[in-house]
């Protein structure tokens, strides 16, 4: 009878695992991903190499039945789970390695730690030894990008950048970040601009770059505490986007295209629009977060006809420099685009209404960055100790 052998094979994945080493994770991390999600790897093979938790077993498999011996499969089951447990020690010290590994390998280890932990019926899905080490990870990605929103050179952009990432982490799959995981993984760690190479698959190297670096990590860290930790105490996640996290008393973001709302007391700038080869006389209305172009109501007094209502932070106001009574209103959103010509009886009257929409755009950008900026001092006390 032949002499059973230890399989090197695990002991050097999981050495290669503890490297620091950004290439090495990120190819370790993308073998481990590919046999995960290998849909011609039967799901029993996986879990006798130990490579999937026990409920996401009992999810994925046809039948469960008894084990030889009369030992069951979930007894079985208990002695394969030290492999994800020690696979999970591994991944969690990768979020922790300073400096942090590129996007696409943070996102393909955060994407494996969600896919190897227990996620049925526990609030908290992470160990105590891995929960000290998340939160260490956390509080620092808390830490750099408050420091950052408090920076008056990356706070004027901090709104744009978070939209962005924040698209990438909720509104895609993980594998959006992991997926680029391709040629460049065997490659050096580029750490300058390199055309046609995405920033995930590279570091930073100006500072706009470092904010998105920063946001990123924040935002998959929050991904792993709302997705394994069920527990809230203060803070929530960005589920919806930044426009509508973002609250105010205003009641003109609730105002729709097309419908009628009476008007409060706000100051209007008369003006005509383009239409059908005539000009049509609306109003400009002043507020704080929203250019509002309006016609009045002639049937009922203070009432008005929205014509647009859209976040002054996509807009941009231009005089025409031919003829200073015309004000070119350009929205650039992502659900709407819109070139306006805005007619003025006086110059005058033009420059007062840009003036008024880079004001109140700027008061805009500011209400939204203290607003984040609350949130993010919130997430603190969100850290879960147990």
């Amino acid at each position: 009878m032949g002499v059973l052998k230890e399989n090197p094979v695990r002991s050097i994945f999981l050495l290669f695992l503890m490297s620091k080493d950004d290439n090495m994770a990120a190819l370790m991390c993308s073998i481990l991903n590919s046999t995960l999600n290998n849909v011609y790897i039967p799901n029993k093979a996986i879990w006798i190499s130990g490579l999937m938790c026990e409920y996401t077993y009992y999810k994925k498999a046809d039948y469960v039945s008894e084990g030889k011996g009369g030992v069951s499969i979930k007894t079985e089951i208990k002695n394969k789970n030290f492999t994800v447990k020690y696979l999970l020690d591994l991944l969690y010290r990768l979020l922790i390695v300073d400096p942090p590994f590129r996007l696409a390998t943070m996102g393909i280890v955060v994407k494996n730690i969600i896919e190897l932990s227990w996620t049925h019926d526990e609030k908290v899905s992470i160990s105590i030894e891995n929960l000290n080490v998340f939160n260490q990870g956390y509080a620092n990605a808390i830490s750099k990008t408050m420091k950052l929103l408090q920076t008056n050179t990356t706070a004027e952009y901090y709104v744009e950048v978070h939209n962005i990432q924040w698209e990438k982490i909720y509104k895609r799959d993980l594998e959006e970040i992991s997926r680029r995981n391709s040629i460049y993984t065997l490659l050096p760690v580029i750490e300058e601009p390199a055309p046609g190479i995405d920033l995930s698959m590279r570091m930073p190297s100006n500072e706009y770059e470092t904010l998105q670096e920063v946001i990123t990590i924040f935002f998959l860290f929050r991904k792993i505490r709302y997705a394994l930790i069920r527990v809230t105490k203060h803070s929530r996640e960005f589920v919806e986007g930044l426009d509508a996290y973002i609250t105010s008393d205003n009641a003109s973001n609730h105002w729709q295209e097309g419908k009628f709302y009476e008007l409060d007391q706000r100051k209007l700038l008369p003006c005509y629009i383009k239409n059908k080869g005539s000009k049509q006389f609306c109003y400009i209305a002043e507020d704080d977060e929203n250019f509002i172009l309006i016609t009045p109501d002639y049937t009922k007094v203070k009432w008005a006809h929205i014509l647009h209502n859209v976040k002054l932070k996509y807009v941009e106001a231009t005089v025409d420099r031919a003829d200073p009574r015309l004000l070119m209103i350009i929205v650039n959103a992502k659900d709407k685009q819109i070139n306006k010509l805005i007619i003025f009886d006086d110059h005058t009257l033009c420059l007062a209404a840009k003036k008024l929409v880079q004001e109140n755009k700027k008061f805009s950008k500011h209400f939204e960055t203290t607003q984040v900026l609350k949130d993010i001092e919130k997430a603190k006390s969100d850290i879960y100790t147990g």
